[in-house]
């Protein structure tokens, strides 16, 4: 008689969704939410990575009609608010902000918003139209750090620095510099990062910067006019790699690298000591204005892996820092996505088939229709292809790819096939909570939807009521997120969504849990064939019940393959989710959360005290 192994029973959840072997390795998953920087690009074929969700900042007055909805939706090109109903509004996306009008009429109202970048729509955020302040508009920001004074040519000099603050914060800071009181240059910072150009007979004077945000300024930080030989932004901000951890081993060809730097920096991961942006990079992104950056790559090769992390600053006077973490990748087989299953064929408001079809494992799909060829990317195997009108009635052929890995193809009439039915939102389980870098949390879990849903849900994490991030993607039903350190403690509620509808909540007290508790949610069962049956030579099919998201091997009792062996069935499907466990007492009350925040305290400034020194200002210099 043969046995099956799910390969990975005894680890985590994450290991089981994401080929990751250990918790610490499981931040291979995808940026979530309001990310530290921009969501990642595509590198070497691997899959684009899902727009992060928006973050609204404030609900205010813009005039006697409307109210304008504000916040942060990074990497985001446009951002729309749809209110059923009503009347909704939509913007562009710029610097990471963006500001929605919507009319007055749609207060008190059940909305829903959601932001569109290079990864396609990201998932859709429901709130209620209803006044709500950005807290980041009371907190004074922080005196900015001066790190150097360049000049690149006879007539000016540039003040270069940082000031550090809460990527969730809406209003943009402003860098004042004064000089005897008086104003002399003003200018925007940029994702925390500032050069601020004056004119060059200033370099003999003492100047003053100031931070100003929201009506609120920083304490002063002084410093002499006088160009400094080099810009020491690195000494504050040492370029870090906090994962994947040097040593580490990660399953699976995905992996999310993240750490510290210079904000403002342009951040490239490279493979292998190589430096080529277009032949050898595994992502890169921005880091944000607290100093954090984390971008994702799928397109790791199988073995031993050196991965180089070039941190180039804003600043032309500032050198570019480098660090290399090495790791090993166990990548095995590359298993091509499965055969395409048709969801639906509809028309749109031009008459256009709008085709959409569903292919696991594969990263993009390609469809064939007579002239018509069309390749496009997905998120959770789930692809939409938009076919010119008059070819209705003929035979189309879709086929899933991942990188030059191509699965078998499906052809199909494009004829009129209603989508189905969308599954019931059913609550969220949490099997783990574990603690990551930087105190952040990542929380593990399962939710359900059907098998043949295009509209694939997700699910959000509130906290006092207000959205804190949501789970980027969806692994056949698990999933992992990112909670930031801040509600620590606290209670939070998991939901699962779609649209501006939502589950029952899913109570979630933000500590880390004793061990991960799906393999006893979802022990694993073999139906058939049964236990002592006699089935003919040849093939045989078997089923069961498993744990959503994981990969089941099956092998003969001789030789249990190793982990990166081939596996010989599909992933495990999103069933319906069994009832979670009793719920665990409820969390004492505490104060309401504030909101989330990655933002660290700034060390003091080093191009000078905060007050003017009484034995003479000093100019930058290194430690």
């Amino acid at each position: 008689m043969s046995k099956i192994t799910t390969g990975l029973a005894s680890a985590s959840l994450a290991a089981l969704a994401l080929g990751a072997l250990t918790p610490g390795v499981a931040a291979a998953s995808p940026a979530t939410g309001p990310a530290s920087g921009p969501t990642s690009t595509e590198a070497d074929g691997g899959q684009v990575l899902r727009t992060s969700a928006p973050y609204i900042s404030e609900i205010v007055d813009r005039d006697a009609t409307h109210v304008a909805v504000n916040g942060i939706a990074q990497d985001a090109t446009s951002v729309l608010v749809l209110v059923p109903g009503g009347t909704g509004g939509a913007a562009q996306g710029v610097q990471g902000r963006f500001s929605v009008l919507i009319e007055k009429g749609n207060l008190g109202k059940d909305a829903t918003i959601r932001a569109t970048g290079p990864g396609g729509p990201s998932e859709s955020v429901p709130f209620v139209v209803e006044p709500r302040e950005d807290d980041g508009s009371t907190v004074v920001p922080d005196a900015p750090d001066v790190h150097a004074v360049s000049q690149y040519d006879d007539d000016t000099l540039t003040i270069e620095g940082t000031v550090t603050y809460d990527p969730l914060t809406f209003d943009r800071t402003e860098v004042i510099a004064s000089v005897d009181g008086r104003e002399i240059r003003s200018a925007p910072d940029e994702n925390g990062g500032f050069a601020l150009p004056i004119s060059s007979e200033y370099s003999d004077s003492l100047i003053e910067v100031r931070a100003w945000r929201s009506g609120l300024k920083s304490d002063p930080t002084y410093f002499y006019g006088t160009p400094t030989p080099g810009n020491y932004a690195y000494e504050k901000f040492p370029l870090d790699i906090a994962s994947p951890a040097a040593g580490s081993v990660v399953t699976g060809r995905t992996a999310t690298f993240a750490g510290a730097g210079i904000p403002n920096s342009t951040i490239v991961v490279t493979r292998d000591g190589q430096t080529s942006r277009t032949s050898s990079t595994l992502c890169e992104t921005v880091v944000a204005a607290d100093g954090d950056w984390s971008c994702t790559s799928s397109a790791l090769p199988g073995g031993d892996l050196s991965a180089t992390v070039t941190e180039t600053p804003m600043w032309a006077s500032a050198a570019p820092q480098a660090e290399t973490t090495s790791f090993s990748v166990e990548a095995g087989d590359v298993r091509p996505p499965s055969l395409p299953l048709l969801s639906s064929v509809t028309r749109d408001a031009d008459g256009d088939l709008v085709v959409r079809v569903i292919s696991n494992r594969a990263g993009e799909a390609r469809l064939e229709a007579g002239e018509h060829s069309e390749t496009t990317r997905g998120i959770n195997g789930r692809f939409s292809f938009v076919v010119d009108g008059p070819l209705a009635g003929e035979t189309a052929t879709v086929t899933g790819l991942f990188g030059d890995v191509e699965g078998r193809s499906l052809e199909l009439p494009l004829t009129a096939v209603a989508a189905p039915a969308p599954s019931p939102l059913v609550a969220p389980i949490v099997h783990a909570v574990s603690e990551g870098p930087g105190g952040r949390f990542w929380v593990e879990g399962t939710t359900s939807y059907f098998a043949t849903e295009s509209d694939v849900p997700g699910v959000i994490a509130k906290v006092d009521g207000q959205y804190v991030t949501g789970a980027g993607a969806l692994y056949d039903g698990a999933f992992v997120m990112t909670l930031p350190a801040e509600p620590a403690g606290r209670a939070a509620g998991l939901f699962t969504t779609r649209g501006a509808s939502l589950s029952d909540a899913t109570p979630l007290t933000v500590a880390p849990t004793g061990g991960n508790t799906a393999p006893e949610t979802f022990p694993l069962e073999i139906p058939a064939p049964a236990e002592g049956a006699e089935v003919r030579q040849g093939s045989v099919t078997l089923t069961g019940e498993g744990i959503p998201g994981s990969t089941i091997v099956v092998a003969d009792d001789a030789a249990v393959p190793a982990r990166s062996a081939t596996p010989t069935s599909e992933p495990t499907a999103p069933g319906p989710a069994r009832p979670p466990p009793p719920p665990s007492p409820a969390p004492t009350p505490s104060p309401p959360p504030r909101r989330p925040s990655g933002l660290r305290p700034a060390p003091p400034c080093r191009a000078g005290p905060a007050s003017p020194p009484t034995t003479g200002p000093r100019r930058p210099s290194p430690r």
